[in-house]
């Protein structure tokens, strides 16, 4: 998750095949994903470059999917956000998004893009998290 969290706060913009790796990284499935996954063998990575994929246990990919749209939508951006933090954002005067993500270590971003900040923020969280436990 570090490496993503390095190339997101490189990014001069939000983009499909960073929305790839997001979903990728944090293991999120359709809501339908339950009749293929059965035979999954526990790998969800990138495919394509701009789609998600879960392996069959035969090694070929047993179904793949578009990634919400985190880099780009505060909506998809706020499902990042791990399950009983705070946020707050706000725009300041420099035009960036100033945000916010209190949990177990509090994560503070400025970024130009709103949603970009909210993923680095929500990431950078659930990571803090990861290593507090």
């Amino acid at each position: 998750m570090k490496a993503l969290i390095a190339e997101l706060e490189r990014a001069a913009e939000g983009s499909r095949e960073l929305d790839a790796r997001i979903m990728a990284v944090t293991r999120e499935m359709p809501i339908d994903a339950d009749q293929w996954l059965r035979e999954w063998d526990g790998r969800i990575d990138v495919y394509q470059q701009t789609k998600v994929a879960a392996f069959h246990t035969s090694g070929a990919v047993s179904c793949y999917w578009d990634p919400r749209e985190y880099s780009t939508s505060l909506d998809s951006a706020l499902t990042l956000v791990p399950e009983g933090s705070y946020i707050r954002m706000t725009i300041g005067r420099d035009k960036k998004a100033w945000v916010w993500v209190e949990c177990a270590e509090d994560q503070k971003v400025a970024y130009a893009i709103p949603a970009l900040a909210l993923c680095i923020a929500a990431l950078r969280a659930r990571q803090a998290m990861k290593d507090a436990a």
